[in-house]
């Protein structure tokens, strides 16, 4: 009986000295290999592990470490804007001419919200493809709303809100682009070579009532969705290779 739990004691030490060690430690300690591996971690876990990172930061007295520490932080929020990730997923598939010109979604845009708070989502993205020199590729243009004569736009968007840790994924194509606030949008000629995926993620709650034709006379009130819908700005990339 001693010799069984002797070597459950052993093997719960072993687990110990085998759990891993919270990677702020080691980005708070004099190991400058382990400082930017932990700095790669924490950037990689994002918004949920600011309250630590503040926290140290407010009790933390060295100076040099202070100033990492406020880096941290600074790159936390800015790759991860009010607590929201935002990425482009271009899946491992062969792009040619016929898969980008074809409707079927084919890549994608998630939105996790990372944040202890529920937050509504303005549900559009404005997408530019750039190619290898960095000039923008024109896409073809079609009316979205036509001529509302009737009905305030605003009342026909629909919102998205996100539960904490919840994600949101929109499939699109090239050939038919569907988030864009003011047109249908379309790439289908587009020769092989490598190209910048660029989607902005952008709400202004004063401009998108600005845009507004139709008189809606409780357009500030509180119960609707826009007047509470997260206003944010924010770019991301993903490279793309069109296949000959």
């Amino acid at each position: 009986m001693a010799r069984m739990l002797l070597i459950a004691v052993g093997m719960l030490s072993s687990l110990a000295l085998a759990a891993p060690q919270d990677p702020l430690v080691d980005f708070c300690g004099s190991d400058e290999k382990k400082q930017t591996r932990a700095y790669r971690t924490l950037l990689r876990q994002g918004t949920p592990r600011l309250p630590a990172i503040q926290d140290r930061l407010k009790n933390c007295k060295d100076d040099a470490l202070r100033q990492r520490l406020q880096k941290l932080v600074t790159a936390i929020k800015k790759s991860e804007p009010h607590g929201l990730q935002i990425r482009i997923g271009v899946p491992k598939l062969r792009f040619d001419a016929a898969r980008i010109a074809s409707t079927k979604p084919g890549l994608l845009i998630t939105i996790r919200n990372k944040s202890a708070k529920p937050v509504t989502l303005w549900p559009y993205a404005s997408l530019r493809l750039l190619d290898a020199q960095g000039q923008v590729v024109k896409p073809r243009r079609q009316g979205r709303w036509g001529l509302r004569v009737k009905r305030c736009y605003l009342l026909d968007v629909e919102y998205v809100t996100l539960a904490p840790g919840e994600l949101w994924r929109k499939p699109f194509s090239l050939a038919r682009y569907l988030l864009d606030l003011d047109s249908l949008l379309s790439w289908k000629d587009v020769p092989p070579g490598r190209y910048t995926l660029e989607v902005r993620y952008h709400f202004d709650r004063a401009k998108a009532k600005k845009r507004v034709r139709i008189p809606l006379p409780d357009i500030d009130a509180a119960k609707h969705p826009w007047n509470h819908a997260l206003e944010i700005d924010h770019v991301v990339t993903a490279e793309l290779t069109v296949a000959a």
